[in-house]
Parts: structure tokens; sequence; C-alpha cells
């Protein structure tokens, strides 16, 4: 898959040279034999890319407009059901609709998409000055990975085997657990495997030396292997009468999350070690097993949390504070709530604004400029009309007026705004800066147009401008 995200967006030499061979001089794929090692595979990834993909809007001219899926991850091909036949001499971009950063459909297209289910008011707008960008949906921050990709591809199977919960878990190591995967599912290099290859070779146990050797009888009824279960189950008090991957999961159903995720890893780290021993063609109690056996569960408390005593700080001058609202604890929603803040700033022609949300993960997302895919657009058009940006972070016991306004926030109906010009009649108490309260503050700086000696790590002493004595704050619930 990484090869195939890297022929769909990559600039090096493979990729224009994949583009070149296997796409037509208009970007579309072609539907006839090239001969190629690789390009099955590739073409069998694009299958799983493109669904799990999206656009970021810039100037439209490489967004394919019928096929690609510009529509809210929708294509044009999708939401009317048009076939590659029904497309062949449609090679239109999305340019053609878009005009001075603005959309410009006619009234027959919006219509025929509004039949469709499609708000054309809700489609971002574009931005013509940068270039179109794909994102990978999956990653909240649209990058394509490995892991985010491999992740997703799992979610198809966890709906469809029941033990596969037990197995791919955060209790258990992703390599045993894709090992006991293998194994579960008869992917072993066992003799008995060989020999159905149409490979004739005497077949021996190399543990017991007794009987033939398969794979059930190297993991459930050696002899060695049985003292091993034994002991296991021993640990957890229940018996060892399983002869399957099956029943050994199941073996232990009461009990809490924690015990029954604790069987789960050490059977199949069983499982992982005895074909370790028989890879190695090494005695059982030669190899890494015996040690195994005299393993213990060994309990890492965490750290007490550490009190601080900090102090709230209004700002000085004419310095705009937009407190991030918190729709859920979703990140994607906090950096929405920061981006549509700094809209409606610019709205009003705020230009000097001061950002401060209690939460972390998205305040560093727009610190180190890696927001998530669905504001990436937004915040980018933002972020230039500014000028004096500066983002903070906070922990909630002293954001607590943006606290007790994200909790009326949670009872409005949905898609519904409320904004107040001044103090909401509701809200009994403001951050006072003769008052401490007691926890830890960490602050970042996000510098937008503007020199570094305009900038200064150390809070509130960036404040300086005394032009203006009377700070406007400015807050948000939804």
């Amino acid at each position: 898959m990484k090869l195939g995200w890297n022929v769909l967006n990559g600039g090096d030499e493979f990729a224009l040279f994949m583009k070149r061979k296997f796409f037509s001089k208009k970007g579309i794929k072609i539907r006839f034999h090239k001969p190629s090692s690789i390009w099955k595979g590739i073409e069998n990834a694009l299958k799983e890319i493109n669904p799990n993909s999206s656009w970021i809007i810039g100037n439209g001219e490489t967004i394919d407009l019928w096929r690609d899926e510009w529509l809210n991850g929708r294509s044009i091909q999708q939401i009317f059901g048009l076939s590659e036949f029904q497309l062949e001499n449609y090679t239109t971009k999305l340019s053609l609709i878009i005009q001075d950063g603005q959309w410009n459909m006619t009234s027959r297209f919006k219509d025929m998409l509004a039949a469709k289910g499609v708000n054309v008011l809700l489609l971002p707008s574009p931005n013509s000055e940068v270039e179109d960008a794909r994102i990978w949906n999956p990653d909240p921050r649209g990058k394509f990975t490995i892991k985010s990709a491999f992740n997703e591809i799992r979610k198809k199977t966890r709906n469809k085997i029941g033990w596969s919960r037990l197995v791919l878990n955060k209790a258990v190591h992703p390599r045993v657990a894709n090992n006991g995967w293998k194994l579960v599912q008869n992917c072993a290099a066992t003799q008995e495997m060989v020999r159905t290859k149409g490979i004739h070779l005497a077949s021996r146990c190399v543990v017991c030396q007794n009987v033939t050797e398969d794979l059930n009888h190297l993991l459930w009824s050696c002899p060695f292997t049985k003292q091993l279960w034994l002991w296991v189950a021993s640990k957890f008090k229940t018996k060892s009468n399983f002869q399957s991957f099956h029943e050994a999961i199941y073996k232990v159903k009461q009990g809490s999350t924690k015990v029954k995720n604790m069987w789960s890893a050490a059977v199949l780290s069983g499982m992982k070690q005895v074909m370790h021993a028989a890879k190695t063609k090494a005695h059982m109690w030669d190899c890494t097993l015996d040690k195994a056996i005299m393993w213990g569960v060994t309990t890492h408390f965490g750290r007490a949390p550490c009190v601080k005593e900090c102090e709230w700080f209004p700002p000085q001058g004419n310095i705009i504070k937009a407190w991030g609202w918190q729709l859920t604890t979703n990140y994607i929603a906090e950096c929405e709530a920061i981006v549509c803040a700094l809209e409606l700033a610019i709205s009003k022609g705020w230009l000097e604004v001061w950002v401060e949300s209690d939460a972390r993960a998205a305040v560093m997302a727009f610190v180190k400029d890696q927001v998530s895919w669905n504001v990436s657009a937004r915040w980018t058009s933002c972020k230039r009309k500014f000028t004096y940006l500066l983002v903070s972070h906070t922990w909630r016991e002293s954001n607590f007026a943006a606290d007790t306004a994200a909790k009326r926030g949670t009872m409005l109906e949905r898609d519904v705004s409320v904004i107040y010009d001044g103090r909401p009649p509701w809200l009994f108490n403001l951050e006072d800066n003769n008052h401490n309260t007691y926890c830890s503050i960490y602050k970042s700086i996000v510098s937008s147009g503007f020199s570094p000696s305009e900038i200064d790590v150390d809070l509130p002493q960036t404040f300086k401008s005394s032009s203006l004595t009377k700070p406007s704050i400015l807050r948000f619930n939804s």
C-alpha cells in the first residue's frame, strides 16, 4: 500500500515512471495489460487506498471532477452510480467550477447534488492559493502510515471473526498477536504441512520425538506442551483440559477484563514459544520456553501526580483571548473549535488573537502545524490573516470559564451555536489573577508572518503593548 500511495502522490522517479506506464496522460488508470511484476499488487492496493482517501481542495487543477472523492469523501461517480464506460471521455478537472476561491456551480448541478442528499453550502471553500492535497482519512493528520493502513484493513476482519478482539488488543504485543493469528489460520511450516505440498519426508515431532509433527500436536497434544499449559492454567486457577485454540482462549470466562487480557496474552505467548522451539529444532528444555515457565507477573505502579501552584494573568493591550470550546473529548472536535474561534475573530476584524485550550493534543497540533486534515485548509487560510497569533495550553482547573461553557454547550441541539457579546448571564465566575489555582501549565507559541523578535516564550510578559489598557475577551460555547 505504501508503494500505491507513493504512485498516486509522489514526485520521485519511481512514481513518475509508474504513472507514465500505467496511467493515461489525463491521469486515468489504463484498462489493458502491461507486463509488470509489481503492478498487480499496487493495483489491488489502490482498491483499498481510494475509498479511504479524500482531498483538501486547493486550486482544483489536480482533482478529477468525476472520479475523485471531493464531495465530503464521495465522488460524483459514486453518488450517481456511473460506470467507467460512461465516463470514458470525461476528464474534466475540479478547477472548472472554481473561480476566485469560490464555488462556481450551475443551478442545475446544485439541484442534482441536492437530490442525492449533498448540500453544496456545507462543502469547504476552495483555496486557490495552494495546490490540492490528497489526505489519508484513517489518520487524524491525513498522513499515510503503515500503522494506520494496517489497522484500517484489520477492522474488516474484526467484524467477521468473533475471537479477533481477544488476539488483536492492546494487552498483546503486536508481534505475538501476528504470530498467533497465523497459527490459528494454520499458517505454520510444520513437517505435515510440507508433506501436503508433495514433498515426502519422515515426519517426527522435534520436541517429544515420538509421533508425527503437525500443528495441533505441537501446540496442544505434545507431552511437553501439556506441562506448559498445566502450569499456565494453575496460575489462573483453571484446568488445562483444552485441545485447541478456541477452547483455550475462552477458558477463562469469569473475572475482570484485565484477567481475560492476561490469559489471552499467556495463551498466544505460549503458542509462539512452542513454535519457536520447533523451528530451531531444539529440545524443549534447551530453548527459551523453559525460561518462560519460570516467569512471574510484576506489577508496575504509575507515578503520583505532581501538584503545582500557578497563576492566571489577563492579556494586556488590544489582545483577543479565545477559548476553544469542547464539543466532545475528540481531538478532531477540539481542532474544529479552535479554527471556528479564529474564523469568528477574523469576521470581527480582530487580528491579534490569543487562543487558549485545555486540550494539549490540539494545542501541540497547531504549534507544530500538524492539525487534523478536516480543518487543515481553513487553518492555512486563517493564520495568514493575523498579525499576532498565540496558542497556549492550560489545565481545565485553571480554565473553568471555558469548562463551564463547554458543559452548557452539551445541552444544545445539534448544529446550534450560541455567541454572547460580553459576559454570558450564566457565567458567575471568571479567572482572576489574584486567585491561585493548583495545576500544571504548559504554554507554546505559534508564529504566523511575524519576526521572532515579536515572540517571547515567557507568558504573560509576551504582551508588552500598552496602547490600550482594557483587554477584550471572547468566549464561545457550542
